[in-house]
């Protein structure tokens, strides 16, 4: 075994591949940079449109209450009105029957 499996020399070719692998990775770097920018400006869309569909749910939410609200105070107003009837058709029927 003789010769040197590691030559210690720097070639022209070693040194463009150096440049080239170095030119690689900070394109790949940039790019990734790019990416997680265009991520980060999707997010924070996904996130306003997302406040703004719960503003939308709680407002839907509210008028949901009121109407059940009104719906309750009317459904009280026909059973008072339903009670004084039930009353007054019973009179009439104790004056019919007497």
């Amino acid at each position: 075994m003789g010769g040197r499996y590691f030559d210690p020399k720097i070639s022209v070719g070693n040194v463009l591949t150096i440049i080239f692998v170095v030119g690689a990775i900070i394109t790949a770097w940039f790019a990734l940079g790019e990416r997680v920018a265009l991520v980060e400006k999707a997010v924070a869309q996904q996130e306003t449109s997302f406040e703004r569909r719960v503003t939308k749910v709680e407002k839907l939410q509210e008028e949901t209450d009121d109407t059940v609200n009104d719906i309750r105070i009317e459904l009280r107003g026909i059973k008072t009105t339903q009670q004084h009837q039930t009353e007054t058709l019973q009179r009439i029927l104790k004056a019919v029957e007497q």
